[in-house]
């Protein structure tokens, strides 16, 4: 129900008629993209506009199984599988290469649908503030027939417009006349959204439209500061017969990947991000505005959401400082 309120609030808050040209006319990608030269994507704080597809057909049967089972230990070891084959391509200039050891995935989901409709990067990145870190969306199940080769993903990479050298995630208003907003993306912890940048058209942003035209089995790999979209194109009035939101059959796994700044190394959080105060809840921070150094030991720690870890880390502060 909240992915379902995500997607019809998007849809309504923007207006798509001046990009639908742009969209129908965007390059095709897939893991044969990619296929005949080695592409090893930079995935430190301040990249931009760095992805690769790859194949990863292996896991297809066990991310089927976990969207029926939902065990915690099946997820734990698929996204091992999944990081143990999508590591070695990605690096961080000046690190070795990276091991499990340096990572915490987050943020796990595994959903039906096109829930983002709207031009961002993620705003679970704030949460870890100058984090090295990249994205992983796995193509499970492709859009039913009646989708027409729609309801995948976009990105749009774009080398001239600011949100290259943004410090925090954004996001991206379409206008009814043609005009966008760039917004920072925080999710509430700013409201209203405190714009950015307003552009004339969508045609100053100088996006490099790209659709994801992925089978299933591949995975993208992503940069955090890659905008990217949910194709909201099923769910428009001018598509015959149009789907209602809820009904795209898209069954896609995806995951946040923070790397550690050295193996098993803590890592500083921000905790006056709405997700956190959502999942660990609001009685567990003393200062909800503050900066903390949290000590993940566990790599799963964060995979389902921050309430463990989080909770347990201030739980160890409120003891220490009491003795």
């Amino acid at each position: 129900m909240y992915l379902n309120a995500v997607t019809t609030g998007n849809i309504v808050g923007n207006n798509y008629a001046h990009v639908l040209p742009a969209m129908q006319n965007a390059a095709q990608i897939s893991a044969a993209s990619f296929a005949h030269h080695e592409h090893n994507i930079d995935v430190s704080a301040n990249s931009a506009n760095q992805f690769t597809i790859i194949n990863a057909p292996g896991l297809l049967k066990p991310l089927q199984e976990l969207e029926l089972s939902r065990s915690v230990v099946a997820a734990c070891q698929t996204i091992d599988h999944l990081l143990e084959m999508v590591l070695p391509h990605v690096h961080v200039p000046g690190r070795t290469r990276l091991g499990l050891n340096d990572v915490l995935p987050f943020g796990f989901a595994l959903a039906r649908g096109a829930y983002f409709p709207d031009l961002h990067w993620d705003t679970d990145w704030s949460i870890f503030p100058e984090a090295d870190g990249f994205n992983l969306w796995y193509m499970v199940e492709l859009p039913q027939k009646a989708a027409k080769g729609e309801g995948s993903m976009f990105l749009a990479p774009s080398e001239t417009t600011s949100h290259v050298s943004d410090p925090q995630p954004v996001q991206v208003q379409l206008h009814p006349d043609g005009s966008t907003s760039k917004l920072l993306h925080l999710m509430g912890a700013v409201n209203p959204k405190l714009p950015l940048h307003h552009f004339a058209n969508i045609e100053d942003m100088k996006i490099r439209w790209q659709y994801l035209n992925m089978s299933r089995g591949e995975v993208l790999l992503m940069g955090k500061r890659v905008m990217h979209m949910s194709d909201p194109r099923p769910h428009l009035p001018a598509h015959k017969p149009k789907i209602r939101v809820g009904k795209l059959r898209r069954l896609a796994m995806n995951v946040r990947v923070l790397i550690r700044p050295t193996p098993y190394a803590p890592v500083p959080v921000w905790l006056g991000h709405p997700y956190t105060r959502m999942l660990a809840g609001d009685k567990s921070f003393r200062e909800p505005q503050s900066f903390e150094v949290m000590n993940v030991t566990h790599r799963h720690a964060l995979l389902f959401g921050y309430k463990t870890a989080v909770a347990a880390h201030l739980a160890r502060d409120a003891k220490k400082s009491r003795g």
